[in-house]
């Protein structure tokens, strides 16, 4: 689902062309797909509205007048969505939905369209047989490319061959990677944290918020303690700087890799983490999925 959240629709070719052209067809003026930072909040600066956000499951909707050239969205809570029926509209809910199998996942979605009387039942069948052949490659763009996104190897993934819970996060920085790295390297309970929880993992002392000169040396062998107290912590087992640091568990019982990879994008920089376990998912890495 980190995937899929992360998605940009004006990354794509496919998506670009075919809006394009929808707004060639019926005369729109071209709008610019908005940048909210990643998939979800995009779709809401559109005016889509947010039905349900699970982890492994979102639901989204909205009443519109999709055959007008620039379509407004109305969201709506779930209820009062579901109670709507002004005439001459739509409503349309759309899910996303990561379903677990025995050797990976599978990601279900779908949407759904209901008309609120006959004329905009009408409208909206001659409206859909000149739009859906678009939307079907838009549909199977996404999924190839979340699937491509999903499946990739990131540094570390051959450490564990057969993870029982893989977690990835992305986040997109508006810096280079060259200014990000010093961040990583300084990680660590009692040296710059971790940037989560203090209170829990640093000791209740609050994570750095500038660089520290003194830790900027990391090398392979080095561990970062994880707790305030005993010997858990994280060996490095891979550094390429400005590129991946690669972490190691060092406790037998919670084996586990934690990658940290910079990738660039423009002026800025794409940062993905991937946590892979050898042990059974606990109750907080099931939250943060």
């Amino acid at each position: 689902m980190a995937v899929a959240r992360a998605l940009r629709l004006e990354d794509s070719r496919i998506v670009r062309a075919i809006v394009r052209a929808r707004e060639r067809v019926l005369r729109a003026r071209h709008v610019s797909a908005p940048d909210a930072g990643g998939f979800l909040p995009s779709m809401q600066a559109m005016g889509w509205g947010v039905l349900t956000d699970e982890p492994r499951f979102v639901a989204m909707g909205a009443v519109t007048e999709p055959w007008e050239p620039t379509p407004m969205f109305r969201p709506l809570p779930p209820n009062a969505l579901a109670a709507f029926r002004e005439p001459g509209h739509v409503k349309i809910v759309w899910t996303l939905e990561v379903e677990p199998t025995h050797d990976g996942s599978r990601f279900i979605t779908q949407t759904r369209a209901v008309a609120t009387d006959p004329v905009a039942r009408a409208r909206f069948r001659r409206y859909w047989a000149l739009v859906s052949p678009g939307v079907v490659l838009i549909r199977h763009a996404l999924l190839l490319s979340i699937k491509a996104q999903a499946e990739r190897v990131l540094p570390g993934d051959e450490v564990i061959a057969g993870p029982r819970a893989v977690l990835d996060h992305e986040i997109q920085i508006d810096v280079p990677p060259s200014k990000v790295w010093p961040w990583l390297v300084q990680m660590g309970c009692q040296r710059a944290g971790w940037y989560s929880w203090d209170l829990l993992d640093n000791a209740a002392v609050h994570s750095a918020d500038h660089i520290l000169p003194g830790l900027q040396r990391l090398a392979v062998g080095d561990v970062l303690p994880m707790r305030p107290h005993g010997d858990a912590g994280f060996q490095v087992i891979r550094v390429d700087p400005e590129r991946a640091l690669v972490l190691h568990s060092t406790t037998p019982s919670f084996e586990g890799t934690w990658a940290f990879v910079l990738q660039p994008r423009g002026d800025g920089t794409r940062l993905v983490t991937r946590y892979r376990a050898a042990y059974d998912p606990t109750l907080r890495m099931t939250a943060f999925r």
